[in-house]
């Protein structure tokens, strides 16, 4: 990897990182975080589109009255308008309002409303069934389907589902979570780089026009060099695609990465989601972190942090009374004890802890 490439990809921040290596796989994340900084979260998921990858990109508000068609129509954009692009703080919309007030021209070709490279659905675990469905659906095929014609999502499409953390599990269908590359849980205290760099600039922006400065006539003027702001092109990211596809894995790597697999599967607290699509995601993320680090092979400890990122959104916590031991006598009320408390995040370390890594 180019040395600048690599300087600009470990300055990213983790929000940063989990959009680009959902983007080098082709696939899709879960983002979440606690109820009082979903909002400014969205913001900053926004910005990060527009800003650092130069996308398009359209937040949605879920909730339990949104409908499929809602979703369909709250997807699209008018293709005429850059608004998505050249305004990423615009606030999100629900979807109701979204589909009361869309109304696309037909006459003009150029007007037919598009996804957007970047669809951020805040909320989804709280809509309905057969919409989170028709969610799948848009993962799956990259099309949706609404009265009046069929869209295609766009070659680069990222669908960042952004929820309220419970600790024992998301509430999305099963097949959805299964479609998801990633999780990452992110808190208030990490903050949100993109938002307070915005903050600043406005505030830098305020002061320079409420002051003069005069600078003494002997002295030359010498204008300061603006910063760019950093920015990762589609030839880069297309370059960490590439890099990531041809990634080697060893065999005594692979028998850990099975090995995982297996202890996960075992564990007496996971009720299921340790699935095929689970196992072939879990290589795959490994794969694309390794150019990350400007490597080309995996190594046990990129395994680790993508078992880590692939496995905690899709393992369930058993029920007390689905848990193995039940049924050769264990006490229910001593399950329900040893289950309390126990989240996926715990059970990965668990298993991470238990299963022995290769030198």
């Amino acid at each position: 990897m180019d040395g600048s490439l690599l300087e600009k990809v470990q300055s990213l921040s983790d929000l940063e990182l989990a959009a680009l290596l959902s983007l080098i796989a082709g696939q899709h994340c879960i983002i979440e975080t606690d109820s009082e900084s979903i909002d400014p979260l969205a913001d900053e998921l926004n910005l990060i589109a527009t800003k650092i990858f130069s996308l398009s990109c359209k937040t949605i508000e879920c909730s339990g009255t949104s409908t499929i068609d809602d979703f369909g129509n709250t997807l699209l954009q008018d293709n005429n308008s850059l608004e998505a692009v050249r305004d990423p703080k615009a606030r999100s919309i629900t979807l109701s309002e979204r589909s009361s007030t869309q109304n696309f021209p037909r006459d003009d070709p150029k007007a037919d409303p598009t996804i957007a490279n970047v669809v951020i659905a805040k909320n989804l675990d709280c809509a309905s069934r057969p919409m989170q469905i028709q969610a799948l659906e848009l993962l799956r095929t990259k099309r949706i389907y609404t009265h009046v014609a069929v869209h295609t999502a766009p070659k680069r499409f990222l669908f960042v589902i952004l929820l309220v953390d419970n600790q024992r599990g998301n509430a999305l269908v099963s097949h959805l979570s299964d479609q998801v590359l990633l999780s990452h849980y992110h808190s208030a205290e990490d903050g949100f780089i993109n938002i307070e760099e915005g903050v600043e600039e406005a505030i830098s922006e305020r002061d320079s026009m409420s002051s003069v400065v005069r600078r003494p006539s002997k002295l030359p003027q010498v204008d300061e060099p603006e910063t760019e702001p950093l920015k990762l092109s589609a030839e880069e990211i297309d370059l960490l695609t590439t890099q990531a596809r041809s990634v080697t894995t060893t065999a005594e790597v692979r028998q850990y990465m099975q090995s995982i697999n297996v202890f996960l599967r075992m564990h007496r607290a996971v009720g299921g989601g340790v699935t095929p699509q689970g196992t072939k995601h879990f290589e795959l993320l490994a794969k694309c972190i390794a150019p990350l680090h400007g490597l080309s092979f995996v190594t046990p400890s990129l395994v680790g942090l993508a078992a880590r990122k692939a496995y905690r959104h899709r393992i369930r916590i058993a029920a007390p009374e689905d848990e193995r031991s039940i049924q050769w006598g264990s006490d229910l009320g001593t399950v329900a004890d040893m289950l309390e408390g126990v989240t996926p995040v715990d059970v990965i370390e668990d298993v991470l802890s238990a299963v022995e890594m290769p030198l």
